[in-house]
């Protein structure tokens, strides 16, 4: 069977990456760990310091939300991933809050017979609401206006938005390539993780210029791509090249049907939803392999349900 690694970002709850690696574990499937620099790197090892196949990346960043660093992380991955694995293999990335709802077989037989990159892409100019992250200069690696850390940092980002980065002038995107956003969790070759990797040492601006802007872990590696000759091999392009060419039309397919997550983004819940019990029916129901975000006490129970499950099949 072809490989698998799983590339997995995780910060926090290392019980609950523990459980999400020992659902994966199966020959010929391998993990490669990036732990926030942030928690206590020996908390996660854990059980897997003398497993062969579980890698935990020993130079850590600190990572911030919605900054490069996550980029930055992802890279890490990638380029350790790159080293562990042959050529024909597969490259997963996940979060240490994702959690499988197809059993491990499944996903070894899905990516035996895989043809595709599996990521979700859109032209920003098709999603004009994402334009912004890339017209106006943004500081989320700055870690004491990051608004995840305090008080002050929350009000600052709520002044810059309706104010302040309007003062700054706009940015001007490289005229070389189109715009495409999407969401940070992919599946992708061998050989399109090795041109990403190859891409960035060959275009340093490229991370100069995505450093500065919001969300580039959810840009970067789509722009690259469908920038590429990858492009043809990015699942659903032909369908959505006739769709944007096609104007105004209905929504595009669900994301899930393009990274295979199931993930809930509905108003009246977290961005994303913490899933529970309640999602138990939606999830048999979804064509997707992995479910995010599920964290280890509000998903405590959903977590037992997906095991007994997953057991039975």
């Amino acid at each position: 069977m072809r490989p698998i690694c799983f590339l997995i970002l995780a910060h926090h709850q290392p019980r609950q990456l523990h459980r999400l690696i020992e659902r994966l574990q199966d020959t010929g499937v391998f993990f490669v760990v990036h732990v926030g620099g942030r928690a206590s790197l020996a908390d996660f090892e854990g059980p897997f310091v003398t497993t062969p196949n579980v890698i935990f990346i020993q130079d850590r960043l600190k990572v911030n939300w919605k900054g490069y660093s996550i980029v930055e992380a992802t890279l890490r991955l990638m380029a350790k991933g790159l080293d562990v694995v042959p050529s024909d293999s597969y490259l997963v990335l996940l979060s240490g809050n994702d959690y499988p709802i197809k059993p491990i077989s499944y996903l070894r037989q899905f990516f035996q017979d895989a043809n595709h990159e599996y990521l979700s892409y859109w032209r920003l100019v098709d999603k004009p609401t994402w334009l912004h992250k890339i017209r106006y200069y943004y500081f989320f690696d700055v870690t004491w206006l990051n608004p995840r850390t305090s008080w002050f940092s929350r009000q600052w980002t709520r002044g810059y938005f309706r104010v302040f980065r309007y003062l700054l002038p706009r940015r001007r995107y490289p005229p070389e390539l189109v715009a495409y956003g999407g969401a940070a969790w992919w599946a992708l070759s061998y050989g399109c993780v090795k041109y990403v990797l190859e891409y960035m040492d060959q275009n340093p601006w490229l991370a100069q210029f995505y450093r500065l802007s919001d969300g580039p872990d959810e840009q970067l590696f789509q722009t690259i791509i469908l920038n590429s000759p990858f492009k043809e091999k990015a699942i659903h392009y032909a369908r959505y090249q006739q769709w944007a060419q096609a104007g105004d039309q209905p929504p595009f397919l669900t994301e899930e049907v393009f990274h295979f997550r199931y993930i809930d983004w509905a108003l009246d819940r977290e961005r994303p939803a913490l899933l529970d019990e309640r999602d138990w029916e939606k999830i048999k129901q979804t064509p997707a392999w992995m479910a995010r975000k599920l964290d280890e006490r509000c998903s405590a129970a959903l977590l037992d349900q997906l095991d007994r499950y997953l057991e039975q099949e």
